[in-house]
C-alpha cells in the first residue's frame, strides 16, 4: 500500500506546486509524513545537515520552502535511508498471497463486486501500475467489509506492519530512530486508508 519507490518518497518533502495545497493540514497524510521525516532530520544533525532556507527541517516543511541543491541532497539522503528500512521491513511482513485470486474468491462467495477504495487510490504513487493500484484498492475494500461484518478485527494490517518493523536489525540509536520514523510514515498511510484519522 505505501509506495516504497524512491521517486515517490522524495516527493514527500517537496513543496506543493498548487497554491491551494500550501497549508499543512493535520488531515493530510503527505503533510504528516513531511513533518515526521523533518523531525527525524532535526534529531540527527550529525547525519542530516540543517537547511539554509530555514533554521530547522521542521520549519523548512512548515514554511513550504523549495529545496536548494545542497538541501535536496540532504533530503534525498534521509529519504534513501528510510526507503531502505521500509524495504527490509516489507520483506519481513508475511505475504498476503495472491490478491487477485483472493478477490475473485470473495466475489464467488457472494461478497459482490467491490468498488476500489478511494483512500488507497489517493495514496498511490503516480508511476504505480494502474492494475496494481486497483487490486490494492479493492483488497482494502474487502478488508473494510470484513471488519464491518466482524470477520476481521481491524488491527491485522497494523499488527503485520509492527511485526515487519520489529524484525529490522537495530544497531544504534540512529538506526532505531530511522526504524521508528519509517514505521510511522508507513502507518500514516495505513491510518488514512482505514479512515482512522478522522
Amino acid at each position: 500500500m505505501t509506495s516504497l519507490d524512491h521517486h515517490h518518497a522524495s516527493s514527500v518533502l517537496e513543496a506543493p506546486s498548487h497554491p491551494a495545497a500550501m497549508t499543512l493540514s493535520a488531515d493530510d497524510p503527505d503533510a504528516q509524513k513531511r513533518l515526521c521525516i523533518a523531525g527525524l532530520m532535526d534529531r540527527h544533525p550529525e547525519t542530516f545537515a540543517a537547511p539554509t532556507s530555514a533554521p530547522t527541517w521542521t520549519e523548512f516543511v512548515e514554511r513550504q520552502c523549495v529545496p536548494q541543491d545542497h538541501e535536496l541532497a540532504t533530503l534525498n539522503l534521509a529519504i534513501g535511508r528510510l526507503v531502505q528500512v521500509m524495504r527490509v521491513a516489507q520483506s519481513s511482513i508475511p505475504d498476503v498471497g495472491d490478491l487477485p485470486s483472493l478477490l475473485q474468491r470473495a466475489q464467488q462467495e457472494g461478497v459482490g463486486d467491490l468498488e476500489p477504495d478511494a483512500a488507497v487510490e489517493s495514496l498511490a504513487s503516480p508511476d504505480a501500475a494502474p492494475e496494481d493500484v486497483q487490486v490494492m484498492a479493492r483488497a482494502m475494500s474487502l478488508y473494510k467489509t470484513c471488519v464491518a461484518n466482524g470477520a476481521a478485527q481491524g488491527d491485522e494490517i497494523t499488527n503485520a506492519i509492527d511485526a515487519g518493523f520489529a524484525l529490522v536489525p537495530v544497531t544504534s540509536a540512529f538506526m532505531q530512530s530511522l526504524v521508528d520514523t519509517a514505521k510511522e510514515v508507513t502507518l500514516i498511510d495505513i491510518r488514512h486508508a482505514l479512515g482512522l484519522n478522522a
